[in-house]
């Protein structure tokens, strides 16, 4: 099984406004999204199927 990051973000900040009246709308966020890879051999399927 192989687990690849295929979206990353660190310390993502969005701040409106001017230093008197500053809004933080985002602070310091961090995501990171994977995708699960399986691979299985096609003896393996057959083996499965079979015994149905």
């Amino acid at each position: 099984m192989t687990m690849a990051a295929i979206l990353e973000v660190r310390n993502a900040e969005k701040y409106y406004g001017n230093r008197s009246n500053l809004t933080k709308a985002i602070d310091q966020l961090s995501l990171l999204f994977r995708l699960v890879i399986m691979i299985i051999g096609i003896s393996e399927l057959f083996l499965s199927w079979r015994h149905i």
